[in-house]
């Protein structure tokens, strides 16, 4: 996990509460990063606590500890939870904490590795019934950007409800033989860790059952909207065995992959310095149907500069 704090963490009695809960010493932690939860790492103990942002569905956490054990059970490349770890504790705030043994992020991302490594996960059974993850509905999961605060920039949210009604209308005519499995839900370079030498991924929050392109697109996407080099997603290509891109509907999933990752911006945008900076330029391409402008890199980065209306309306 980076060390480089991504704004100014949230008071720290909420840590202070999570660990006298289980015994930890809060004194030295250091914040690592907020995104959809906040990071502080125990050095001493090797712990990362994980606080949620929001009064998250306690079940929904519980849902996820217990696919990572179940994970874990399996020798499957997945982040330890620390072994004392009492599972999901409700703050009296209401936030929820987890407790993750402390693990290092990789020196350079390996791509290869990263596609062998979702390969593998791919190929798992659903795990059972007592886990209970959820079904997948790409275009459900896209629709919720309709629900959130709508950045200020010259747009009216009805095309995107529009343009999610023909992508569904196509998607309910997709071939029954789409395949499904376990899902990460999340999945890309930024959530592997190194355990013990081996890569293995963490932030199992989003975890589900579905079309396994709702993994492999975010990778996929990183030569288009990241501004990257191709060769990392060729090396992915080789180590996971398939190109999603060559898949059929691939053009529709990666429109709702981009409105998913969108409406996700929209939600730290308040927590999280920059996280809408680029929001006006993903919207303007996304209405355009621009496959090709980058959303980061140092084309976006220009093309930004200046004051930006990132209000709500």
């Amino acid at each position: 996990m980076p060390i480089e704090s991504q704004r100014t963490p949230l008071e720290r009695r909420d840590l202070q509460e999570a660990c006298r809960a289980v015994g930890l010493d809060p004194r030295e932690a250091r914040h690592l990063r907020t995104h959809s939860n906040e990071i502080w790492l125990l050095p001493r103990a090797a712990v990362v606590v994980r606080l949620s942002m929001n009064h998250h569905d306690v079940s929904a956490v519980t849902r996820m500890v217990r696919l990572v054990r179940w994970l874990w059970e399996q020798d499957l490349p997945v982040a330890e939870l620390w072994h004392e770890s009492p599972g999901p504790l409700v703050l009296s705030n209401g936030r929820i904490a987890t407790y993750w043994r402390s693990l290092t992020v990789p020196e350079a991302p390996d791509y290869r590795a990263f596609g062998s490594l979702m390969r593998r996960l791919h190929q798992v059974s659903p795990p059972p019934d007592q886990v209970n993850l959820a079904e997948l509905d790409p275009v459900a999961a896209a629709a919720e950007i309709l629900d959130e605060e709508w950045p200020n920039c010259g747009l009216d949210r009805r095309f995107v409800a529009d343009r999610l009604a023909e992508i569904g209308a196509r998607l309910r005519s997709a071939p029954l033989s789409i395949s499904r499995g376990l899902l990460h839900g999340d999945a890309h370079v930024g959530n592997l860790l190194v355990d013990r030498g081996r890569l293995v991924l963490g932030d199992w929050d989003s975890a589900c059952v579905g079309t396994p392109a709702w993994d492999l697109i975010p990778t996929a996407l990183e030569p288009q909207r990241w501004a990257r080099p191709r060769a990392p997603y060729q090396a992915f290509v080789e180590g996971y065995g398939q190109d999603v891109t060559t898949w059929p509907y691939y053009r529709e999933l990666r429109e709702l992959v981009e409105w998913r990752r969108i409406t996700e911006r929209i939600r730290i945008a308040g927590h999280v310095p920059r996280a809408g900076r680029n929001l006006c330029r993903h919207l303007h391409t996304m209405y355009a149907g621009d496959l090709h402008t980058p959303w980061y890199g140092p084309e976006a980065e220009a093309a930004t500069r200046g004051p930006q209306d990132f209000s709500t309306r």
